[in-house]
């Protein structure tokens, strides 16, 4: 049997920063759907609009109380998430709500989305590129 998650000795209890960047990652993960062109339906929009919702709020509350938010995985002092990150979260979640409400997007809207989400990627260690996306070619 293949055991999946953590170690016994490194088991916790989840923390709001663990939930914001699931949440932060699902934002990143549809917005890569995105781009690529699969279908989006209705649950998939109103959770999109939900989440992104949720990870502004988070923002709001950590961007203005937080200057060295770190998460556990970058504890080693390697990544310090800053202001211009906090910017970046929120501008994803206003283009992720804009794409859920059908918005228009043009060329440079795509790779303003893309880019963002290359740098929130590389900010949190998430590795995008290994993405197997073909779950979501349903609506």
């Amino acid at each position: 049997m293949v055991r999946l998650g953590a170690k016994q000795s490194e088991m916790r209890e989840m923390e709001l920063q663990d939930i914001f960047f699931l949440r932060l990652k699902l934002l990143i993960v549809m917005a890569y759907a995105y781009l690529e062109g699969y279908p989006m339906g209705e649950f998939r929009k109103t959770s999109l609009i939900e989440n992104a919702l949720q990870v502004a709020k988070g923002v709001v509350d950590w961007g203005g109380r937080i200057n060295n938010f770190r998460t556990y995985h970058e504890s080693n002092g390697e990544i310090m998430l800053d202001h211009l990150f906090f910017q970046r979260v929120k501008l994803l979640t206003v283009m992720i709500r804009g794409v859920a409400d059908g918005n228009p997007m043009g060329h440079y809207r795509d790779r303003a989305l893309k880019e963002n989400a290359d740098y929130i990627c590389e900010a949190i260690s998430f590795n995008s590129n290994k993405l197997n996306m073909d779950f979501l070619k349903v609506a």
